[in-house]
């Protein structure tokens, strides 16, 4: 457990960071040099950690070895461009060209994924070290130990969207097509722009809940026609069922569910607190899936950025000091003790194999 607490006292260095009394101007230039040093020491936690941590790291060892003896004209032979996208091949290619050592591979992805999540906390929200936190300990950073192609996949997407909020439609197309050849599943991600786009109707807005319901109400039968037709997804199938059955998660759970139908019908809400409600309430609602198809809760991950804005969001609706503060305090004590009993159990897939290299 050395490493998690070498990030718990992290974390509480840049805490005193962010609660400093000074200046507004300081103040902000100290948080996000506190920002700047937490996320850089977070990537060298992920790149500089051993090829026995995280499920797949060995996995990608293999596969970054295979393509970097294979010459650049021949990339897209064999098997390849058969079992992996395209972006993650030309990537791993282009890294071995540089120097071809896998450790290499792993601090840079490490360094580009943290970059890419910080950036979009920046972008985000004023309240960096409740964001950070919860980047932390909801398993957005440990699962880059273990899926890294898909959390890439996120990391990008999550920034698209902050160019699709900032009407930067260009860059939102090409980072889009980017991560779909990291990851095809980044195609769900298309939810996020409709529902954005739509985040001012109201009736819509408020009707997502219920239309999220009446979904997993006919999940059942829409399970059993993607086992018949997709036969080889069978073993998605109540593969780690228990992992989700810890009363850590479904608080967490409850939690955000009810945090997110508050901003979704609160009348003082704006468009904005409603479309963040829309998306962490698909969070749950993919993990609650994941029940018995685990593969949404993986789908699901493309959601979970959206868990910073919520839980931010509820500190700037509250004006009284002495209450935020209290806030403070608690969101950060919750956290950080979720964080402890989910990476100290078998609750959670993606944190269970660095734990048992730690």
């Amino acid at each position: 457990m050395y490493i998690f607490i070498v990030i718990f006292i992290i974390i509480f260095i840049v805490a005193f960071c962010a609660i400093l009394k000074c200046k507004r101007f300081a103040a902000i230039q100290v948080k996000r040099c506190g920002l700047n040093m937490l996320f850089l020491l977070l990537a060298l936690v992920m790149g500089l950690r051993g090829i026995s941590v995280g499920v797949d790291t060995e996995n990608y060892g293999n596969i970054f070895n295979s393509i970097a003896k294979v010459p650049l004209d021949d990339i897209f032979s064999g098997f390849f461009y058969d079992s992996l996208e395209v972006g993650f091949v030309l990537y791993a290619k282009l890294i071995s060209m540089i120097w071809n050592d896998y450790q290499f591979f792993l601090l840079v992805s490490a360094f580009l994924f943290c970059y890419l999540f910080k950036r979009f906390i920046e972008h985000s929200t004023n309240n960096y070290f409740i964001a950070s936190v919860i980047f932390i300990s909801v398993g957005i950073y440990l699962s880059a130990f273990n899926i890294y192609r898909q959390m890439l996949a996120v990391a990008l997407l999550s920034n698209a969207w902050i160019c699709f909020r900032d009407k930067h439609y260009t860059a939102v197309i090409l980072i889009t097509l980017l991560a779909l050849t990291f990851h095809v599943s980044a195609f769900l991600f298309i939810i996020v722009y409709v529902i954005y786009a739509l985040r001012n109707e109201k009736r819509i807005m408020k009707l997502i809940p219920l239309m999220l319901i009446l979904l997993y109400g006919v999940f059942d039968l829409l399970l059993g026609k993607i086992t018949l037709y997709l036969s080889h997804y069978n073993n998605y199938l109540d593969n780690h069922k228990t992992l989700q059955e810890a009363n850590t998660v479904m608080i967490l759970w409850f939690i955000v569910v009810s945090l997110s139908l508050f901003f979704i019908y609160r009348p003082k809400s704006d468009s904005f607190a409603r479309f963040v409600g829309s998306m962490t309430l698909m969070y749950i609602f993919m993990n609650i899936i994941g029940l018995q198809f685990n593969y949404f809760e993986r789908l699901g991950l493309y959601f979970s950025p959206f868990l910073i804005i919520l839980f931010c969001n509820l500190s700037d609706i509250i004006k009284n000091r002495y209450i935020k503060d209290i806030l403070f305090i608690g969101l950060v004590t919750c956290f950080l003790t979720y964080f402890i009993l989910s990476t100290s159990s078998e609750q959670y897939i993606y944190v269970s194999s660095v734990t048992d290299y730690l």
